[in-house]
């Protein structure tokens, strides 16, 4: 069968079922530190010095292909000054764009839009190219991606900032087929569905922390297995479920998660009151002092597989439109520099 069919679809509801009543095993990832909620957590200061990194790589690829589809590194950007620095890019670039903003795609309508910043891969380069480069070099990012990837990856990126009184994201799944209407899903192959996954790596870092109350992104472990997902998840039984079957796991200023496009996810709805929301450092652009904090999750999301003679990343770099950070030569070769160290 090269197509699916609606009889097909309407079966999903208990397949997707089935699936996400597997347990996630600690015995099949030896280099985590625990599993919690079928979310297996690995402990950044542990990775580093393993002799065999590609031995780590393999049980990454396992955790996103077969297993339960999403992983959490704690402390992966472990330089908090670096990070808080990236955070003061993220927050004037929403201020410049703060009259553009018309909040999220996958956002609820008629709820206080969520915050939003495109390609801000490209504009923090431009913006703060030594802040970047830091930021950019950390070799887990670089572990994860060649996992999932090979060489060769590009990265994009965006911010999405879901506001205290915002609503949760709609569930869905992403790129590439994660934004094709439904109608248009039934005219790809099967497996087509099954190859996208194949493409990119979703991933977010956490840049304050996060905790439950805080609206951390919502995940339905093993759901990427479900071939079908992509069509069947548009329909209201499926988004009925992940409602009652998600999970959430709190992050700390620093920690990563990755996860599989295909995995049914959604940001969370924050549930802060306003005098609380202040405390954990959530900002207000009407009135909250600038030394506070938005909650952010990073989305260096939908890194694409591309094949480079030279490094991945230096030859994303070189391609962007805005060649002006380029001309700084002591700046590309200390990005050069710095990604030949994190690869060896």
């Amino acid at each position: 069968m090269t197509f699916f069919t609606h009889s097909s679809i309407s079966e999903a509801l208990s397949q997707l079922d089935k699936l996400c009543r597997q347990e996630a095993s600690q015995h099949a990832y030896p280099h985590a530190k625990f599993i919690d909620k079928n979310v297996v957590i690995y402990d950044a200061s542990a990775l580093f010095g393993i002799s065999e990194y590609r031995a780590l790589k393999a049980e990454f690829a396992n955790v996103l292909n077969h297993g339960p589809g999403v992983l959490v590194v704690k402390n992966a950007w472990n330089n908090l000054h670096g990070l808080d620095a990236m955070t003061d890019v993220f927050e004037q670039i929403l201020e410049d764009e703060s009259r553009l903003n018309h909040g999220d795609h996958f956002g609820q309508k008629d709820a206080v839009p969520n915050g939003r910043i495109w390609n801000v891969f490209q504009k923090s380069a431009i913006k703060a190219p030594d802040i970047f480069i830091e930021y950019y070099s950390n070799p887990i990012l670089n572990w994860v991606s060649e996992a999932w990837l090979g060489p060769g990856y590009q990265v994009t990126a965006q911010v999405n900032v879901v506001y205290p009184g915002g609503e949760a994201q709609q569930p869905h799944r992403d790129y590439h087929m994660g934004f094709q209407e439904k109608t248009r899903l039934h005219d790809y192959p099967q497996h087509v569905h099954r190859m996208t996954p194949m493409l990119t790596l979703q991933g977010a870092v956490a840049h304050t922390d996060m905790p439950i109350e805080a609206g951390p992104t919502m995940l339905l472990p093993f759901s990427h297995q479900l071939d079908n997902g992509y069509i069947s998840f548009h329909q209201p039984e499926m988004r009925d479920y992940f409602l009652n079957h998600a999970v959430q796991i709190p992050l700390e200023r620093g920690d990563a998660i990755f996860f599989n496009p295909a995995l049914c996810h959604a940001a969370g709805k924050i549930k802060l009151k306003l005098s609380t929301a202040a405390v954990i450092c959530c900002k207000y652009r009407q009135h909250t002092p600038s030394r506070w904090r938005q909650l952010i999750l990073f989305k260096f999301v939908k890194v694409y597989t591309r094949y480079y003679r030279g490094n991945g990343m230096l030859s994303t770099l070189i391609t962007l439109r805005n060649r002006r950070l380029f001309r700084q030569s002591q700046t590309v070769t200390r990005f050069r520099q710095t990604l030949i160290a994190i690869r060896r």
